[in-house]
C-alpha cells in the first residue's frame, strides 16, 4: 500500500508550471487567465532592470484542483531536496508543492473527485494482494499464475512505449519535411499521460512520447504530397497556412481528425500570389470561408489586411467556432463589439491590428516590389 501511495502523492500534490493554455479556451483556462492578471498587478519594481514573470503551478490529477499563482524572488534559487544530479525532476523542488502562494484558486469538485480516484486505487490493488495471500498462494510463495500476472502487468505497461514508437516512425517524414528547405514546419509536444508525466517529474525524459501537435505549411507546387504528409501525424491539432491555401487542400484537410485550429493566410496576399494559377491550384478565397464546415474545428486565427468584418462574420457563422484570433486586420473597434453582440457563444481575441490611420510598407520575399497597403474605407 505505501509502494502505490508514495507514486499517487507525486502525481497529485505537486504542481506543474503552467506554460500556456493553448488555442481553444475553458472556464478553468480563463480561470489560469484571470489568476495570472490578478497576481501580475501586485509585482512590485524589481532592480537592475530584472523583469519578474508570474509563474503558475497547476495540481491535481485526473483533474486540477487548485492553481496557485507565485512571484518568484530573482535573488532566491530554487531548493531541492536532493543534489543537482536529479535537476530537473519537478517534484524534488520545494516550490512545486502547495506550501506557499500569492493567489490561489481552488476547484472542491475536482479535489473530492481526485481523492476519490486516489482511494480507489488503493483499494484495487490492497484487495488484489490481500485476495492472492488468502488464495493460497502464501506472503512469499509464486506459482505459473503469478508469472503470467507479472508478464501481462509489464507487457500492459509497456504497450503505451511501443506504439508511441510506432507513431515516432509515421511522422518522421513530417520531421525530415521540417529539417529540409521547405515551407513544412512541425512542432513537437508531449502526448503521453499525463499521470506519467508528473511522476517522472519532466516530460523531457520521456523522448518517445513527444508527436507533432502544430504544422505550419507554407504551400509549393507540390502542395499536394506536402498536405499528404500530415496524415501521417495522429496528435496533429493545429495548421496554420502561410501566403495561400491551395482550395483542393480542404479535403486532404478533413481527414485530419483531431485537428482544432486552423491559420488562415491573408486573403489579399494570397489573391496576388496565386492570381493567375490553373484551377488545380486555386488558391482559398473568401466566397470559400463556408467550405471550412467540413473541418469541424473549433478556433480560427487570421492574420493581414484581407480580412475584414464581413469575413470574421462569416467565419463566426461556422457551426463549431468558438474561437477567433485576429491579428494585423481592418477590423475597427466598433465592428468588433458588434460581431461579440451578434455571436456570443464566439470568443474574439485581438493580438494586434494595423494603425489604420498611417499605412504601413510591407514586403513578401517572393515579390521584388513592397506594397503600401491601403487604410480602411
Amino acid at each position: 500500500m505505501i509502494l502505490t501511495a508514495v507514486p499517487l502523492v507525486l502525481i497529485m500534490v505537486p504542481g506543474e508550471l503552467v506554460w500556456n493554455t493553448g488555442s481553444e479556451t475553458s472556464a478553468w483556462q480563463d480561470s489560469l487567465q484571470d489568476l495570472w492578471e490578478t497576481t501580475s498587478d501586485r509585482v512590485p519594481p524589481s532592480p537592475n532592470f530584472c523583469f519578474l514573470e508570474v509563474d503558475l503551478y497547476e495540481h491535481g490529477w485526473p483533474f486540477p484542483f487548485m492553481a496557485r499563482s507565485v512571484i518568484p524572488d530573482v535573488l532566491q534559487p530554487q531548493h531541492s531536496f536532493f543534489t543537482d544530479s536529479y535537476k530537473g525532476i519537478s517534484w524534488i523542488y520545494s516550490e512545486s508543492w502547495p506550501f506557499f502562494a500569492d493567489e490561489r484558486i481552488f476547484r472542491w469538485w475536482a479535489l473530492a473527485v481526485d481523492l476519490a480516484v486516489g482511494l480507489l486505487i488503493l483499494g484495487i490493488v490492497g484487495g488484489v494482494i490481500e485476495w492472492r495471500i488468502r488464495w493460497g498462494a502464501g506472503r512469499w510463495r509464486f506459482r505459473i499464475l503469478d508469472g503470467f500476472l507479472i508478464t501481462a502487468v509489464l507487457a500492459l505497461s509497456l504497450a503505451p512505449f511501443a506504439y508511441h514508437a510506432h507513431v515516432q516512425r509515421l511522422e518522421a517524414t513530417v520531421f525530415r519535411l521540417s529539417l529540409e528547405e521547405n515551407g513544412v514546419k512541425g512542432n513537437s509536444e508531449y502526448q503521453g499521460p499525463v499521470w506519467l508525466r508528473k511522476l517522472v517529474g519532466n516530460e523531457f525524459f520521456l523522448p518517445s512520447m513527444f508527436h507533432i501537435d502544430a504544422v505550419t505549411i507554407d504551400p509549393s507546387d507540390n502542395w499536394r504530397e506536402e498536405f499528404a504528409q500530415l496524415e501521417a501525424c495522429p496528435y496533429l491539432t493545429e495548421i496554420t497556412i502561410d501566403h495561400w491555401l491551395p482550395l483542393g487542400a480542404i479535403p486532404i484537410l478533413e481527414r485530419s481528425r483531431n485537428l482544432k485550429h486552423l491559420g488562415l493566410p491573408d486573403l489579399q496576399i494570397a489573391d496576388m500570389l496565386r492570381k493567375e494559377q490553373s484551377d488545380s491550384h486555386e488558391p482559398f478565397h473568401a466566397e470559400h470561408i463556408v467550405r471550412l464546415e467540413t473541418l469541424k474545428v473549433t478556433s480560427i486565427s487570421v492574420n493581414g489586411i484581407g480580412y475584414k468584418a464581413r469575413h470574421i462574420r462569416q467565419i463566426a457563422e461556422l457551426s463549431a467556432i468558438r474561437t477567433i484570433w485576429l491579428s494585423n486586420t481592418l477590423v475597427s473597434g466598433d465592428e468588433l463589439e458588434s460581431l461579440r453582440g451578434d455571436y456570443s457563444h464566439v470568443k474574439f481575441i485581438v493580438n494586434s491590428n494595423y494603425n489604420q490611420e498611417e499605412p504601413i510598407l510591407w514586403t513578401d520575399p517572393r515579390i521584388d516590389v513592397p506594397l503600401k497597403l491601403p487604410t480602411a474605407p
